[in-house]
Order: C-alpha cells, then structure tokens, then sequence
C-alpha cells in the first residue's frame, strides 16, 4: 500500500511539473510573439499598434503559431471567420480588414518579409465572402 501512494504522488509530481513546462513554454511563445510584433516600440503609429494588439490576441487565443513568420493566409481567413462568429461585435468587418492590412504593412515594411502572407479582401473575392 506505502509503494501505491508513492507512486500516485511520483505521478502527481511529474504532472505537475510537466504543466508548469507547458506553461513557460506558453508564456515564451507569448512574448516572443509580442517581441516580433513590437508591440514596445512607441514609434509604430497607434492605428498600426491596436490592430497588432488585437492580431497578437488573436494569435496568442486561437493559433499554436510560435512565430509570426508562420502567419500565413489561413491564418488571416481564421482572423475574419472568428470576428465574424462574434458578428462583428467586438471588431468590426470594416476593422478587421484594417486590421490585416495593418500587419501586412507591418511584415513588409517594418520587419522586412519578402513573402508575407496574401490575401484578396476585394469584393470580387466571392470564395472568401462565401465562406465567412
């Protein structure tokens, strides 16, 4: 009986301890996002800060991605479907288009990726519409 209970509390142990790695691991993947997304540098224009802000929330809540070189057109089809669950409520379509022209300026310009992710937010681009 004594080996069952320290085994149970090994068990314990290794889940805790395994928890706590997952959360630095979680907690390094946030900051290292909000690094590359500079959301610290003062000098980006507030317009450009908020919707980085609201892209990172976004990121941080419905992705695994543990860079934003991995930002990829899905990625952005994702940030308008789930505005869109929420009606458009706490984001606006308008916003939300915004928001990704916003970081496509951003990756391009500011952090100098040549091949940011593309995305036709045009009216023309029934596919897209369709499926939101």
């Amino acid at each position: 009986m004594e080996l069952k209970k320290q085994i149970d509390h090994l068990d314990h142990k290794r889940t805790n301890e395994n928890t706590e790695i997952v959360n630095l691991k979680e907690i390094h993947r946030r900051k290292w996002i909000r690094l590359q997304l500079e959301l610290n540098n003062s000098s980006i224009p507030r317009t450009m800060y908020e919707s980085l802000e609201r892209i990172y929330f976004f990121l941080i809540q419905y992705s695994n991605l543990k860079s934003i070189d991995f930002i990829d057109t899905d990625c952005l089809i994702k940030y308008i479907m789930q505005n869109a669950k929420k009606e458009f409520k706490d984001v606006t379509l308008k916003q939300t288009i915004k928001d990704i022209k916003h970081l496509q300026h951003f990756l391009i310009n500011i952090r100098g990726i040549k091949h940011p992710p593309k995305i036709d937010l045009s009216l023309q681009n029934i596919d897209l519409w369709t499926r939101l």
